[in-house]
């Protein structure tokens, strides 16, 4: 009689340590999906929430300032003239293709040199307007096609240009 007690008792310490390490486990293991779920939720894991807004021109010429693109595929930056000479922009358009000048504006805006011009356009991908969520990176390329005022030549000056959908 003895030696069965001694068995029950030995049993239910046993039992008793099993849900000790399963209930331990068991918060732990809830504690890091809530931590994960929180880290989701705030974007960590979206890899677009670590990509800078840029575009740059490939000369020194013109810059690009404040990119914004909307959801719908508006495209809102400043161009500004850094050249020798002032400048007149003949056509601009923005695209994910590098070669691709389809859909391209026409604003024929004369730019004397240090002078800032605000364009509106749409972008492209894949000769389809732009359609983005907000917080979805947008790669693409703006080009720039314009006429120096004083030797008229024309030029044509892309950049490359990452932006961000707000």
């Amino acid at each position: 009689m003895q030696v069965q007690k001694i068995r029950k008792k030995h049993l239910a310490h046993k039992a008793q340590s099993a849900m000790e390490y399963l209930m331990t486990y068991g918060w732990a293991i809830l504690i890091i999906a809530v931590v994960l779920a929180a880290l989701y939720m705030l974007g960590i894991f979206n890899s677009s929430t670590f990509v800078k807004t840029f575009c740059e021109f490939t000369s020194s010429s013109i810059g690009c300032a404040n990119p914004i693109l909307l959801t719908n595929g508006s495209l809102n930056f400043e161009i500004t003239n850094y050249g020798q000479s002032p400048i007149t922009i003949t056509a601009i358009n923005c695209n994910s293709n590098a070669g691709d000048f389809n859909n391209s504006i026409a604003p024929n805006v004369q730019l004397n040199i240090g002078d800032n011009y605000s364009a509106y356009l749409k972008c492209y991908e894949n000769s389809t307007v732009f359609t983005g969520i907000i917080g979805q990176a947008f790669q693409g390329y703006i080009n720039v096609n314009y006429t120096d005022t004083l030797s008229g030549f024309s030029h044509v000056d892309q950049a490359r240009a990452v932006i961000k959908v707000k």
